[in-house]
C-alpha cells in the first residue's frame, strides 16, 4: 500500500494516476514511487486504555516509507471533562432502557412496586443529570 502525507493527513495513492498527460490505471510502485508516494506500514495498536490517557496514531516518515505510530497522550481538561460527561451521558441512556412500555403499563394499572422502581430510576437520572450541570 503507498501513501503520502498532504498537508499533515495521509493520502493514500489513488487507483489512477495522471503521469506525462496519461492516465494510467493500477499504477506500478515503481510509477507511485515516482509521483512522490510511499510504503505506507500500519502498525498494529497493542496500546490498552489508561485512565487519563487517550490513545492516537502519528505518521513516521522516512525517505522510502511512511509508518503508522501509537502512542499514550494526556487527556487535555477540557478533554477529561468531555470523557466524564460522556460517561454521565451513556449512564443516563442505559438507565432509561429499564423504563420500557411494560413498566409504564404496570405503574399506570397500580401493580405493588411498579411506581416505586420508576420513581427510583427517575431519580438516579437526576443525580446524574445534576452532576452534567458541574
Amino acid at each position: 500500500m503507498y501513501a503520502k502525507i498532504i498537508d499533515g493527513k495521509l493520502e493514500f495513492a489513488p487507483r489512477s494516476v495522471l503521469h506525462n498527460g496519461k492516465t494510467v490505471i493500477n499504477p506500478s510502485p515503481t510509477r507511485l514511487k515516482e509521483l512522490g508516494y510511499k510504503n505506507f506500514i500500519d502498525s498494529n495498536n497493542t496500546l490498552k486504555a489508561k485512565d487519563g490517557y487517550k490513545i492516537s496514531s502519528k505518521f513516521k516518515e522516512t525517505k522510502t516509507q511512511i509508518e503508522r505510530v501509537w502512542a499514550y497522550s494526556k487527556l487535555t481538561a477540557k478533554e477529561s471533562t468531555e470523557a466524564q460527561k460522556q460517561v454521565v451521558l451513556l449512564e443516563i441512556a442505559e438507565l432509561e432502557l429499564f423504563i420500557t412500555n411494560r413498566r409504564l403499563r404496570e405503574a399506570a394499572i397500580d401493580l405493588p412496586g411498579a411506581k416505586d422502581f420508576i420513581k427510583e430510576i427517575d431519580d438516579k437520572i437526576s443525580a446524574l443529570r445534576e452532576k452534567l450541570k458541574d
